[in-house]
């Protein structure tokens, strides 16, 4: 026989089919061409050709049964963990996985099963988070080397300036790790079996994944087993956490009897009052947690005063606070209608009608305030209207030095969330200090949606005198985000004009070279600029079918500050742009280039290029002589009205 496959021949003699005792009796033959598996069985018991049986050995005991039954199981059991360990090794690679069994665990399994999901990820995170970082910083200095590469190359063959665009390739370099992925193993009682990827060092894991003690650890075949220290019932991963974040003694557990409402609506509440317990900072909130009937738990932090903290409770009485472990126990006393727990799509609609709610309340100070207070309040809020009324106080406020410092730290804080971008901005400048200068120059690194903000940002920019340190700081973030097509801001041209340097000018020549937009623009605040490296560039889209007539007229309008840079035109092998070159001098050119011309009529041999070098010398000839002799008409009638203003000062003094 060969395999997969294997036949079983069986061959019976034939018997009739006899009546025994009011009941049918099959043969043999005849029971296999019906039941054939049943003929086996028969067959296998000892049946004979007339029916009768035939001692055989005796039956297998139900308890050995019972014994090889399981014993199968736990082989099949074996058999699928190691299929799912080889699936999990291919899936991630050898070297990067681990099987990790935890034994003597004891508590509830699904917590159990959360908790120790919580801690891999979080210990396999820290090689994952390495060769991010890894990866991403190759990413950039492959970048930049190749930036580096292109722009010397650039150099090399076009000197400071030519095409604006510079096109370059670099090679990116992906995580050499997966992202942190657990699966479950076998399970057996107080014993789970997981595999983790990614695993790099066995002894670097099992000091993260710190819940017991190792009692092995076999790097051939990346395994690690540890004896469980976990108390039963298992922590809480998130209490666990908070813990870690604030410190056991920044950690208050607040408990809530009494509270018989709806589960969901007393959670909800609680959460909601719970996080403002604080007076200035939203706390950390794990839980609130349905302990028994009608009592709840749930843990905050930072809280290091914790009768401060008992203090501040509205939402019921305190009964107990206790020092050692940092519980305050509190009688409820809930609103009789408490609402339920918002969705999603409730939530969004109750925030952005925050936004617009006017308040009494909030368009001036409480009663227990003050106007410091009021203002510091309503700038860390959402209503729009009470946000307006202290923009409009602030103008005439002059707070002493120590309330100044409060209100432009709140300032700052709430910029990039401000309903109100132009009046906040406006009252950022009546207390400038070098912190509010950063903060408004940071809002370019900003990306907006909406581009009348960008333009409320790029005329205060325009607008304000920095000090030196964060000008330069200016001007770095103004190169690091000169915007991408296909539209551009006349404010943002503005705001490149207004704080000009090398680097800014030179971004604003090398957006010329940006091919996602029209370049119309671009062209006409390069001109503002008036340098031979603004003509130098625009120079560069002389050549560009729908930007050359934009470009000649700019470079006119340049007038004699282009002439150096069309000069060097002039010799260039190609007779076209030598053409093109002629008739720009014939406008910007002054006696410098009227030298050039004469002598490029006896230097240019092109049959082309020959007359339109003589035609472009006697234009510019011409012009030049016309300037001079309007000058000196103006210088002419100058001196004749000096001349009569000084006999007419003569004539009064003689009378």
């Amino acid at each position: 026989m060969r395999g997969p496959f294997a036949f079983l021949y069986l061959s019976f003699r034939s018997t009739p089919m006899t009546r025994q005792s009011g009941s049918f009796g099959l043969s043999a033959t005849s029971l296999a061409l019906r039941w054939p598996l049943a003929a086996l069985t028969l067959l296998a018991l000892g049946c004979s050709k007339g029916g009768d049986s035939v001692p055989t050995t005796a039956p297998v005991a139900a308890v050995d049964r019972q014994a090889a039954y399981e014993e199968r199981l736990e082989a099949e059991r074996g058999k699928r963990g190691l299929s799912d360990k080889t699936q999990f090794e291919q899936q991630f690679g050898r070297d990067k996985t681990a099987t990790i069994t935890i034994t003597g665990l004891t508590g509830d399994a699904a917590a159990l099963d959360y908790y120790i999901n919580r801690k891999l990820f979080k210990a396999a995170w820290a090689d994952y988070d390495a060769a991010a970082k890894r990866a991403q910083a190759q990413n950039e200095a492959n970048k930049q080397a190749a930036e580096q590469k292109a722009v010397q190359e650039h150099k090399q063959q076009w000197g400071d300036f030519g095409p604006g665009m510079i096109w370059y390739r670099y090679q990116p370099v992906k995580c050499d790790l997966p992202y942190p992925t657990i699966k479950k193993g076998t399970r057996a009682e107080g014993t789970f079996v997981y595999y983790v990827a990614p695993v790099l060092n066995l002894d670097e894991f099992s000091r993260r994944f710190d819940i017991g003690r190792v009692t092995q650890i076999d790097q051939a075949g990346r395994s690690l087993q540890l004896q469980s220290l976990l108390p039963d019932p298992v922590p809480d991963i998130d209490l666990e956490e908070l813990l870690i974040n604030h410190g056991k003694d920044s950690v208050a557990k607040i408990v809530v009897t009494g509270a018989t409402q709806e589960k969901e609506r007393v959670s909800y509440f609680l959460e909601k009052q719970a996080v403002r317990l604080h007076p200035s900072t939203t706390l950390e909130l794990v839980g609130p947690k349905m302990s028994k009937v009608g009592e709840f738990e749930m843990s905050v932090g930072p809280a290091t005063d914790l009768n401060a903290l008992a203090n501040r409770i509205d939402f019921g009485k305190v009964t107990n606070v206790d020092p050692a472990t940092r519980t305050i126990t509190v009688q409820a006393a809930l609103p009789a209608d408490l609402p339920p727990r918002p969705t999603p799509e409730e939530l969004h609609a109750e925030r952005m009608k925050a936004w617009d709610k006017p308040s009494d309340m909030d368009t001036k100070p409480r009663g227990d305030e003050d106007e410091v207070t009021w203002v510091l309040r309503i700038l860390k809020g959402k209503h729009v209207f009470a946000v307006d009324a202290v923009h409009a106080r602030l103008k005439g406020m002059k707070p002493s030095d120590e309330d100044k410092a409060k209100i432009v730290e709140a300032l700052i804080a709430t910029l990039g969330d401000t309903p109100r971008l132009e009046a906040h901005l406006d009252s950022m400048r009546q207390f400038q200090t070098p912190e509010v200068e950063k903060a408004i120059i940071d809002l370019l690194n900003v990306k907006r949606t909406f581009s009348s903000e960008n333009d409320v940002v790029y005329r205060h920019l325009k607008s304000i005198k920095f000090t030196e340190e964060n000008q330069k700081y200016l001007e770095e973030t103004i190169v690091n985000n000169v915007p991408k097509g296909p539209f551009y801001s006349d404010q943002y041209f503005d705001l490149m004009l207004a704080h000009r340097s090398k680097a800014v000018d030179r971004a604003l020549i090398n957006m010329l070279g940006d091919s996602s937009h029209s370049h119309a623009p671009v062209i006409k605040a390069v001109a503002k600029l008036g340098t031979t490296e603004a003509a130098m560039g625009l120079i560069g889209r002389l050549g560009n079918f729908f930007d050359k007539d934009e470009a000649r007229q700019a470079l006119v309008t340049m007038g004699p500050k282009a002439e150096d840079a069309v000069l060097k035109l002039v010799d260039n092998p190609s007779v076209e742009v030598r053409v093109v070159a002629y008739g720009l001098l014939t406008q910007v050119g002054t006696e410098k280039s009227l030298t050039k011309l004469k002598a490029q009529q006896t230097k240019d041999r092109d049959r082309n290029g020959k007359p339109a070098a003589k035609q472009a010398y006697e234009l510019l000839k011409s012009r030049l002589d016309d300037e001079k002799a309007e000058g000196g008409d103006a210088a002419d009638a100058k001196g004749s009205k000096d001349e009569e203003s000084k006999r007419g000062k003569n004539e009064t003094k003689g009378k």
